[in-house]
């Protein structure tokens, strides 16, 4: 997982909390209108479907806002890994060049001995 990976999902989580943001401000939109409603049976059961929709849209928006918190901390894990990982390879390889190096030093050194 990338640095670039967990920025989209940062920003996808970002658009759906602001989505869940304006479902409210729809919501109190519509109370309000209906509470100016003049018919009292209209303005009930506008109340209740409206506000029991509004709700399923708004738990369904927590619940994805609440799954992409959760990937984005996975992915940083994933990420912290993955540098781990590459700086114990990165390690290894500087020691296995530094044997290489002292080998070819010893060699070069056995050469000019014969040579001599």
């Amino acid at each position: 997982m990338t640095a670039s990976d967990i920025s989209t999902m940062k920003s996808t989580m970002s658009s759906d909390r602001s989505s869940a943001q304006n479902t409210v401000i729809t919501i109190n939109s519509s109370l309000n209108t209906i509470n100016t409603s003049t018919d009292v049976d209209l303005v009930a059961e506008s109340n209740t479907n409206t506000i029991t929709q509004q709700e399923s849209s708004i738990k369904s928006s927590e619940n994805s806002i609440t799954k992409k918190e959760i990937d984005i901390q996975n992915s940083e894990k994933d990420l912290e890994t993955t540098k781990q990982n590459n700086a114990i390879d990165l390690q290894s390889k500087q020691n296995s060049i530094a044997s290489l190096e002292k080998t070819l030093e010893v060699n070069n050194q056995s050469l000019n001995e014969l040579i001599k």
